[in-house]
């Protein structure tokens, strides 16, 4: 158990909030979707490799709600695997536990830049979808960034409590 600072609590409890909500939001999304279609195996495989990525979402939520010393460094992967979404050569690899925002360009016939905004979502295709494609969701970034900058400051607080900072 991690005893975080008075000061951090309400960052970290915020971000664990969006991580276990944006996971549930596209567990249900994706289960709607699966309701509605008829499933291959292939389908399967790809539909596993979602769920996953979206429980992982809420795990981390969950241990950042409860103070897991690891929670937070699984929370900068989380986010780190949702800032890049790409589509080249027939593969294809978008996935976002949350609000979405982003920016991107298209490079087959011609440069032509993107915007999209959405809510949770999981496609990984291979020898089909988007191509030549590159976005990049401006939500995970920012969230990136303040893990990263609460991960460093809970470690100079420890630091300083310590009086090796």
């Amino acid at each position: 158990m991690l005893d975080i600072p008075a000061q951090y609590t309400r960052r970290i409890r915020t971000i664990g909030f969006y991580q276990i909500i944006g996971g549930g939001v596209g567990l249900l999304m994706m289960g709607w979707a699966l309701s509605t279609n008829e499933a291959s195996k292939g389908i399967l495989i790809f539909t596993a490799s979602g769920c996953l990525l979206l429980g992982f979402s809420i795990v981390c939520g969950w241990g950042l709600l409860n103070g897991d010393k690891r929670a937070l460094p699984l929370s900068i992967i989380n986010q780190s695997l949702q800032i890049i979404m790409i589509g080249i050569g027939g593969f294809l690899f978008k996935y976002c536990a949350g609000l979405y925002v982003m920016l991107g360009i298209k490079f087959i016939d011609e440069l032509k830049m993107t915007a999209d905004i959405g809510l949770s979502t999981f496609e990984l295709n291979i020898n089909s979808g988007e191509q030549g494609a590159v976005s990049f969701n401006l939500i995970a970034i920012l969230l990136f960034i303040s893990l990263l900058r609460l991960q460093e400051q809970i470690k100079q607080y420890y630091l300083l409590k310590k009086g090796i900072g």
